[in-house]
């Protein structure tokens, strides 16, 4: 419960297969927190009511570990991008819709506000916009970095923030103009944008406790908010 810190109940449903040492899930939840969506490493992709924790989807055809979930704006996509692909999952109709094969993979991904383009990047430094009515690629932009772990979307549509695996800094675009700046001089994980896209939550690599409130446009920590309890790590 987001207001006691209750836990409400465990999602339970996948395995992690013999092969593979460690495991983890990836996890999204939808734009009006009804639903939310996990793909693990043994193949499944599950939709969760998020009030009951009752299993409303289940798809079995995901071949490798994933490495990104989103849920489009509107609820009608998910997408799903592993090392070699992303796939998009059409949740009225509970199946793969398509699947665009992606250099480097897609370690990261979202959806444009109206939910009409997904954006994945991966290995090459690429953030890349599809169409997901057809799965065409619409246009790329090459970053300054030659990886990238994050994609994050202001709420007002206009910028994506990502990370960058060369310096870590938090970068952002300018989606109109293509401009890219950096928001960070110092290592950090991108994790929140508010509505304006002009401040952003941001977790820090040396203080695993706290999360900085950013400005963007100066860089400048303006807040921070710390965990208090012994095992309050972000």
């Amino acid at each position: 419960d987001s207001i006691s810190g209750r836990k409400l109940f465990d999602l339970r449903g996948h395995t992690k297969p013999a092969m593979i040492s460690s495991y983890s899930l990836e996890l999204a939840v939808s734009s009006d927190s009804q639903f939310i969506a996990t793909a693990g490493a043994d193949g499944l992709v599950k939709i969760w009511e998020a009030e009951t924790g009752r299993v409303t989807s289940t798809f079995s055809d995901l071949p490798s570990p994933p490495t990104a979930v989103a849920f489009a704006p509107n609820y009608h996509f998910l997408a799903v991008g592993t090392e070699h692909f992303a796939r998009l999952y059409d949740l009225a109709q509970k199946h793969a819709s398509i699947t665009m094969l992606i250099p480097q993979g897609a370690r990261a991904l979202c959806f444009l506000a109206d939910g009409k383009t997904l954006t994945t990047t991966g290995g090459d430094g690429m953030i890349r916009f599809w169409e997901v009515a057809t799965g065409q690629e619409l246009r790329k932009i090459q970053t300054g970095q030659d990886k990238l772990y994050v994609l994050t979307l202001s709420a007002d549509g206009k910028y994506l923030f990502f990370n960058g695996s060369l310096d870590g800094r938090i970068y952002r675009i300018d989606l109109a103009t293509g401009e890219e700046i950096a928001v960070t001089e110092m290592r950090r994980e991108v994790s929140a944008v508010d509505a304006s896209g002009s401040r952003i939550a941001a977790a820090d690599e040396q203080d695993k406790r706290s999360i900085e409130i950013i400005d963007v446009a100066s860089g400048r920590v303006i807040d921070r908010i710390r965990g208090t309890g012994p095992n309050d790590e972000i």
